[in-house]
């Protein structure tokens, strides 16, 4: 008796097949370069095997971006020169892709921080609990011996942050570190005018961030101009069950 496949049967399996198939990206470096020709390339499934292995600077460095990412960033701090130098070597990996213009943080933070990044006092109108809107202003190069800070290229990442951390201004740690009041701003500033690096979708192949890698970060350096701050104000009276509308609608105008 003869079997019959059909075209049907065919082409699903050769979707299957091609699906199944491994990605390889192109080598971003030479074989030379200081990390060869792929960064992390142990940490990854996208690269040739057999896979380059790491060099002893290579696994430090991984090292130390994976405890950044779990909020041990100290580590790092030595390595952002480094990182930087980087740069030239392997662009695709440590610059952030041309299709992001625009870097975006929040920030919870007391009212004599949120004066010194729009460069003016705060006022009453300020303190009113609607959304304000800066088209200019300036993160500060530096906190407590660090001079780089986390950035995203998606800021509808800020929503998951609420979901991770059950508010922007009434947990118990963001109270001991900013107060009773203050204030929850959206930065938003432009890359090319700034120091900032990291692909995030190269690092997302590495596994460096974990359960933190939907954050999709970038990474600023010193002081950082930005070109819209959108902010709103919150004391012990503040609805937080609006928190997440007043989150929404900062973010929406943000571009």
């Amino acid at each position: 008796m003869k079997s019959f496949v059909s075209n049907q049967t065919i082409l699903r399996e050769t979707i299957r097949q091609i699906l199944l198939e491994k990605r390889v990206s192109p080598p971003e470096g030479d074989p030379d370069d200081p990390l060869g020709e792929y960064v992390f390339a142990s940490l990854r499934d996208d690269v040739p095997t057999p896979k380059e292995p790491d060099t002893p600077e290579e696994k430090q460095l991984a090292a130390a971006y994976n405890k950044h990412y779990h909020g041990r960033p100290a580590e790092l701090q030595g390595w952002i020169n480094d990182i930087l130098k980087l740069q030239v070597d392997y662009p695709d990996f440590f610059e952030v892709p041309p299709r992001y213009p625009y870097a975006y943080r929040t920030i919870t933070v007391p009212e004599p921080a949120m004066s010194q990044i729009l460069g003016r006092e705060m006022t009453d109108d300020d303190r009113d609990g609607e959304i304000h809107i800066e088209d200019s202003g300036t993160q500060p190069g530096s906190f407590k011996g660090k001079n780089f800070f986390s950035w995203t290229v998606d800021p509808n990442i800020f929503f998951g942050l609420k979901k991770d951390w059950g508010s922007l201004f009434k947990t118990d740690w963001i109270r001991s570190k900013v107060g009773a009041s203050g204030f929850v701003a959206f930065l938003r500033a432009p890359v090319s005018e700034n120091t900032f690096f990291n692909n995030p979708h190269k690092m997302s192949e590495t596994g460096l961030a974990g359960q933190f890698d939907y954050q999709r970060e970038v990474i600023s350096v010193d002081e950082v101009a930005l070109d819209r701050i959108t902010y709103f104000y919150f004391d012990e009276n503040t609805d937080d069950s609006e928190e997440a509308a007043m989150i929404k609608q900062a973010v929406d105008a943000l571009e």
